[in-house]
């Protein structure tokens, strides 16, 4: 009864343990800072009252293993338990005959092998729950590095648009900068790649031009993908907001992104930068982020 009740309690705890070790994959891989964030959830996230960097940090390492602090518990009882235990049968096989109880030596010999099994048991159980909880605390301490320096190249990258604000756009109706458009309450798509996906986006454009025009957006590309005739939601940039796009481009390498795909940088009504992504421009989800900046 005793070596059931022991095996018992081990499978219990072993089945715990693997459950809630698990460590979801957002904390295992960076993400990417060219993957979609809008400017009403950095607002959201302004609002709410912000906890100690620490706390957050603890919070989250307990969520993601929630039933450490039992499990370490149990080891702790049923581990002093089986020492207890297994001191009391040494204690009693040591004692002259005519102390010891009546139990057989051979019985007292099993109940310490027992007691000691169970006790190294729990004692490593406990040791690799500590060392599972210290690594998953460095995961997360990680993490929240990468959103720190994420969040400084996010600012770092908003300074850059808003001395773009002066810049030259190229429209049919003549040369503008990002600045006038923005006080027009007109929003700027700024697309950069090859020539197939500069001619595939202008094409996407005028199948969403109803889209693209009641949502006041301006797409700008480094040239006109090869038409001869320009629209009057399009427009082309070169010089200084060229470079302004080179500097996303090589940001957006330096993440892994597949920047043959195409990159796309969405200044906002408010001259923000509302979104950016890879590959195709899907426009309707563009004027939902845009709405959601006001």
């Amino acid at each position: 009864m005793l070596i059931h009740r022991y095996l018992i309690v081990l499978i219990l705890l072993t089945l715990s343990t693997l459950t809630s070790s698990f460590v979801p994959h957002s904390l295992t891989r960076a993400s990417l800072v060219f993957k979609t964030h809008t400017v009403s959830t950095l607002n959201a996230e302004k609002q709410k009252p912000a906890l100690p960097q620490e706390v957050k940090q603890k919070l989250l390492a307990e969520s993601i293993a929630p039933w450490r602090t039992l499990r370490l518990f149990l080891y702790a009882s049923f581990g002093s338990g089986a020492f207890v235990g297994l001191l009391i049968t040494l204690s009693n096989l040591s004692a002259p005959d005519s102390m010891k109880t009546s139990d057989p030596d051979s019985n007292l010999l099993l109940n310490a092998g027992v007691n000691f099994i169970a006790t190294a048991a729990f004692a490593t159980a406990a040791y690799f729950d500590v060392k599972k909880g210290k690594e998953l605390e460095g995961k997360v301490d990680a993490k929240f590095a990468r959103k720190l320096v994420q969040k400084e190249e996010e600012k770092e990258s908003q300074k850059i648009w808003s001395t773009a604000s002066s810049y030259p756009i190229k429209l049919n109706s003549g040369l503008q900068s990002l600045k006038s458009l923005n006080d027009k309450r007109l929003s700027v798509v700024f697309v950069s790649g090859n020539g197939g996906f500069i001619k595939e986006t202008l094409l996407n454009a005028r199948l969403n031009k109803e889209v693209i025009k009641t949502n006041g957006l301006i797409l700008a590309t480094p040239d006109n993908g090869g038409f001869s005739k320009m629209e009057e939601y399009t427009s082309t940039y070169d010089n200084e907001l060229l470079n302004v796009m080179k500097g996303e481009v090589e940001k957006a390498k330096e993440q892994g992104a597949k920047v043959e795909d195409g990159v796309v940088v969405v200044v906002g009504r408010e001259g923000k930068v509302v979104r950016r992504g890879i590959g195709r421009v899907d426009f309707r989800k563009v004027c939902s982020d845009i709405l959601g900046e006001n």
